[in-house]
């Protein structure tokens, strides 16, 4: 089941299902070669998770995005992200150091318009997070990136030329072994004010 869940929950993510798609158990039970209760299941828990909603005479149709609902989570994950980063400069092991420094110079060599770009800058905060080792924290930001992600995601196939990033992740890295949390704490937040500003020049 979990399987299905997050091939079904990426397909959303990444618009392969569009807001509005109706979802077939038995299609989706077919290509999974699985009976439909797992494929139940996994719909079932991605209606918690608001992917999905179940509707009268439709089926399992996957959800809108909310515009009020990303301005909320843009707010949210700035407090989140400022958390995460200053618990990651004292939890963080030398091994997650390392897996830092390297996933940063992944997101740095990324062209501003290329979907590498994004793809690293979400595998870098999700190593950023892991280093701030507080469970509820990265499940919370986790949460709320795979939302941001669906709009980043339409917004990209209707504009290919969107600005994926404007930064450098290894300047943040710098500030942060530094001890430079000042520092830290402004890039994190500009950073994101980025992305705030590239949809709303998009949509608001």
């Amino acid at each position: 089941m979990q399987d299905i869940y997050l091939t079904v929950k990426q397909r959303i993510i990444d618009n392969t299902y569009a807001p509005g798609a109706v979802l077939s158990e038995g299609k989706l039970a077919e290509e999974f070669g699985v009976s439909r209760t797992p494929v139940r299941e996994a719909l079932r828990r991605l209606q918690q998770d608001r992917f999905v909603a179940t509707l009268p005479k439709v089926g399992v149709q996957v959800s809108q995005i909310s515009v009020r609902e990303l301005r909320d989570s843009f707010e949210v994950r700035k407090l989140l992200e400022v958390f995460a980063l200053r618990k990651a400069m004292v939890a963080g092991t030398p091994e997650e150091w390392d897996e830092l420094h390297r996933l940063a110079e992944i997101s740095d060599a990324a062209g501003a318009t290329e979907q590498v770009a994004m793809e690293a800058d979400v595998v870098f905060h999700r190593q950023l997070w892991r280093m701030a080792h507080n469970e509820v924290a990265a499940r919370t930001l986790g949460e709320i990136v795979d939302r941001e992600a669906r709009w980043w995601y339409s917004l990209r196939h209707y504009n290919p030329s969107i600005l994926l990033k404007a930064d450098r992740f290894s300047d943040l890295v710098a500030c942060m072994e530094s001890g430079n949390a000042e520092g830290a704490e402004a890039f994190m937040k500009t950073h994101i004010d980025f992305y705030i500003a590239q949809i709303r020049n998009e949509i608001f």
